[in-house]
């Protein structure tokens, strides 16, 4: 059997012995493909309703505050948070992030005019677990 043969069978039986750990890195890297692809999506949204200089400023940060913030064409500032697959876990990390933010901003009295728009998007919703009300019992 060839070495290239034999690495085949090993990634394959190491897959089906550690699935997460084996596609974790893959994962991970379709997480990553989705938020691009809700940023991509905001940013050409921009481009479709904003003239070249309002571009500049619709687009502020990646990774900053969430997986990405804009303002829109109201001067919203809206930040979202990209989930490739919703689940009651993921639903509550999101949750806390977006409380941490919202407790930062109000702690601190030169943002009290900033009002942000949290928005959580998703592909997919894994609702094979308990709701989140009833975890929280």
């Amino acid at each position: 059997m060839t070495t290239p043969d034999l690495l085949q069978q090993f990634f394959q039986q190491y897959q089906h012995t550690y699935t997460k750990r084996a596609l974790g890195g893959i994962y991970a890297l379709q997480g990553f493909d989705f938020q691009i692809e809700c940023y991509l999506a905001d940013l050409f949204q921009c481009l479709a309703n904003s003239d070249t200089a309002g571009i500049i400023g619709s687009v502020s940060a990646f990774e900053q505050l969430q997986d990405h913030t804009l303002i829109d064409n109201q001067q919203r500032v809206i930040t979202v948070q990209a989930k490739r697959t919703l689940t009651n876990s993921t639903l509550k990390k999101a949750l806390q992030e977006i409380a941490v933010v919202e407790a930062f901003r109000q702690q601190h009295s030169e943002f009290a005019d900033l009002t942000i728009d949290y928005q959580i998007v998703t592909q997919r919703w894994d609702r094979s677990n308990q709701s989140l009300d009833s975890q929280s019992k």
